[in-house]
This record gives structure tokens, sequence and C-alpha cells, in this order.
């Protein structure tokens, strides 16, 4: 892999002290090599394109060399690749959660609401108890409902959703910019036609859910307040998902199905928040999906974690997958995607 090292100028080109950024090379995952060479063709920026059967370790690095125009890498199989636009970069590290212990195990980490240096990072741990972190903060406890033990999360900046495991849903009420945790929990309502709830993503306006049949529902805002009122809006054909995700500008939905296939809700806009139609994801099996202002990430599962390319509102299925550095359990994105929380597999 190729690092490179922000903030190096001929007025000051001391590195001793900064942090080095590690740059994923390429991992582009793309089976269909007619749409590969047209993306490639039509593309006004010039990206390296190569197939994801090899990892970075196996794509050592001989020679970089980097302008103001873009950076050429030549590896030690003697592939040249060439890129002007954007590259991402990782620079990966364990949080400073003050007054826990660093061995502290978690079963899952939602950066969703946590932007631009501000809002919570909520932490769940094995035992169901539930912590919020303000960023740069002390964790807080969140006292769960007695006698019920806390198994998924979703949060955003209008509210807190949390399933047991038993099936019931809980928000949690009186969450405004000024009581980011809110004030306590709430049971609720489903639809009588409603199997019992394996996942729940809340968004801006809109919050989704998948049943124990893999049925896709959609709950609005009513004012303030999100509504009692569930729609049905089905699955992909001959599909059953297990979990639902939707981007904090609610237009885009991601879900994923019990074989691992990744699914996206089209025709979501103002009229249509529950969508038009189901479209497939391909190349990639997945079983953790995070959503965030302008990404699509997954973890695969083989450990891999991907980002999805172009993913706008003129095209909610984005282009392409790209893999970054690690191996990882579960991935949660801020919505400016300044920082990845990821888990390993030992939480």
């Amino acid at each position: 892999a190729a690092c490179f090292l922000p903030g190096v100028t001929s007025d000051a080109p001391e590195i001793d002290g900064k942090q080095w950024w590690m740059v994923s090379l390429g991992q582009q995952l793309m089976k269909e090599a007619s749409l590969l060479s047209t993306i490639k063709d039509a593309s006004a920026r010039v990206t390296s394109l190569w197939s994801s059967k090899h990892s970075d370790s196996e794509r050592p690095v001989k020679l970089v060399v980097a302008s103001c125009l873009g950076v050429c890498v030549v590896t030690t199989s003697s592939v040249l690749l060439y890129s002007t636009s954007d590259m991402l970069g990782m620079l990966f590290k364990p949080p400073s959660i003050a007054s826990l212990a660093d061995s502290t195990i978690w079963l899952l980490a939602d950066a969703s609401s946590a932007y631009k240096g501000k809002g919570l990072v909520w932490l769940l741990n094995p035992t169901g108890e539930v912590f919020s972190l303000p960023r740069g903060g002390r964790p807080n406890a969140v006292p769960v409902p007695e006698g019920r033990s806390i198994q998924r999360l979703s949060a955003s900046n209008r509210g807190v959703f949390a399933l047991t495991g038993d099936g019931t849903l809980y928000m949690r009420t009186g969450v405004t910019e000024y009581c980011l945790t809110g004030l306590s929990w709430d049971v609720v309502q489903l639809s009588s036609a409603m199997a019992a709830p394996v996942s729940v993503s809340c968004g801006n306006i809109v919050a989704w859910l998948v049943d124990a049949k893999g049925q896709a529902w959609i709950q609005g805002c009513d004012g303030e307040q999100f509504s009692n009122t569930w729609t049905c809006v089905g699955h992909p054909p001959h599909c059953k998902l297990v979990q639902i995700v939707v981007g904090p500008g609610d237009w885009h939905v991601w879900a994923c199905d019990s074989s691992g296939a990744v699914h996206v809700r089209t025709g979501v806009g103002i009229d249509s928040p529950g969508g038009t139609d189901w479209e497939t994801a391909p190349d990639v099996d997945v079983t953790d999906i995070s959503v965030s202002t302008n990404s699509v990430w997954v973890r695969c599962t083989n450990g891999d974690i991907v980002r999805r390319a172009n993913v706008s509102p003129r095209n909610p299925v984005g282009d392409y997958w790209r893999r970054i550095p690690g191996s990882f359990a579960a991935v949660s994105a801020t919505p400016d995607d300044d920082e990845l929380w990821l888990l390993d597999d030992n939480g």
C-alpha cells in the first residue's frame, strides 16, 4: 500500500510527529468487464482499474511520483497506476473513550448522528447496555427499558430507535439539538400486518424497518415526531431482506437479503418517499451496511470494507465498489464521511 503525509511544504518540510495516511490503490470490485470498459472510456478522470482478486499486500509499491496534476504509482509487478481524481486516505487508530477500558467489547457502534465534530456516537455492548459518546467527550450510560436487552440501534439527528431481543421496537423521545440523548424510551406501535421487526433505520423525516418475513416498511413524520403509520413497500423478487439502512438525506435506501445480496430502493423522492422499485447492486456479498450523505459502505462476508462510488440522487445505485485496507466485522460512517467506526472480530 502507498501512504501520504499531509502538511509537508517547502516552508514546512519537517515530517517528524506527523501522521501517515494509507491509500487504497484501486481495489475496485467489478465483475463485468464491459461495464468497466464503459466507465473507463466515459470518465473524464483517469483512475487505476484492475481486478479485485488481489489484496493490497499482493501489490507492493515500487515507486510513487506525485505532483499537483496527479499521482503515479508503479508496483513491483510493473503495473502503472495513474490518478488525477481525489484519492481516499485512511488513518486507523483505536478510539480513546474516557473512563472506559480500551479492552471494552462492543456489539455495535452507530455514528450516523455524529456530524462535523458534533452529535453523538451510540454504542451497544454485548449485555445490551447503551452508551452515547459526544465527540471528544465522555460516554454517558443511557438507561434501557426495564427488563429489556437492546439488540440493535439506529440513530439520526431526528431520533433513536432501539430493537430488543423479543422484537419490541422503542423510540427515544425528546431528542433535540439541545438534548442529544433524549429523555425516555417509548414503545413504537407497529402495523398488525407486520411480523416481528429484525432491522430498523432512522432517517431525517422517515424510518425504515424490515420484519421477520423479509418485508420492508416505511414510517413518515407527523410534524416534529414520527407517525404511528407504517406502509409496506415489499421486498425484491424472490428475496428475504434482513437489514435496511436509510441515509441522512432520506433519498438513498439500501438493504441486504439473507443471501448477502445488496438491493437499492429507486424512485425515492419528496413525492414518493417509499420509492418505486428495487435494483440490485452487483459484485458483493455483505453482512453490514452503512449509508452516509454521499456514500454507501458495506462489510463483505470475507471482512472487506468497500465503498460504493458515484452514488447520487440521479444515480442511486452508483457505479462500482472500492475497497479500503483492513478486515472488520462491522462498519458505521458519519454523515460527512469524516470518520468510519469499525469493529474487528473481537468487538
